[in-house]
């Protein structure tokens, strides 16, 4: 499948740190540590391809501050989803790229339950030993099957011993899931 250019990106940077972290698993201690590291890694890339930010211009702006300009990469974004109850319910993805407003001038109303539409999201689970929590997991493809995120990731992080990150590619590929546990060493 050929993903769209941010979305090919938002893989390799995370294929990418999995693999740094299989090999050092104790340099990010917490799962806010491996947060804010893939966010800010995918942040440069979308800087570095120009991007990095969206326009959407709300009616009450700073003045002097129109364009008003976002960052495309955030973290715990308030998201509306149905649950299998029929009842909506919100959610906070660890991270999401922002897809473009298609007329940044009348941006979604988000406090009226509106957003942005996501392009790509990557919940995170890290734990120590066999601690398998899937409803992160269960949480992302109600937004990949609700077409709220267009493309989702979902990281089983296990600090122990394993053979390192290993990929599944579900939902005609638009679901990427990771179980990751520690490359072995010697010594």
């Amino acid at each position: 499948m050929a993903y769209p250019t941010l979305v090919g990106i938002a893989w390799k940077v995370v294929e990418n740190f999995l693999s740094e972290w299989s090999q050092q698993p104790y340099r990010w201690n917490r799962e806010i540590d491996v947060q804010v590291a893939i966010a800010y890694r995918l942040t440069v890339a979308c800087d570095l391809i120009g991007q990095g930010t969206l326009i959407g211009n709300y009616p009450s702006v700073l003045p002097g501050f129109r364009p008003q300009v976002w960052n495309r990469v955030s973290c715990e974004p308030k998201v509306i989803y149905t649950f299998t109850d029929g009842k909506q319910y919100h959610c906070f993805p660890d991270i999401v790229i922002w897809d473009d407003i298609p007329d940044p001038d009348n941006p979604p109303d988000t406090q009226e339950g509106g957003f942005w539409p996501i392009l790509w999201a990557c919940e995170i689970k890290y734990t120590e030993g066999s601690d398998y929590g899937t409803w992160d997991r269960e949480k992302m493809e109600f937004l990949l099957d609700q077409k709220i995120v267009k493309f989702g990731c979902w990281v089983q992080m296990r600090r122990e011993v394993g053979t390192g990150p290993a990929w599944v590619r579900e939902m005609h590929e638009r679901f990427w899931r990771c179980d990751a546990t520690v490359t072995s060493r010697a010594g």
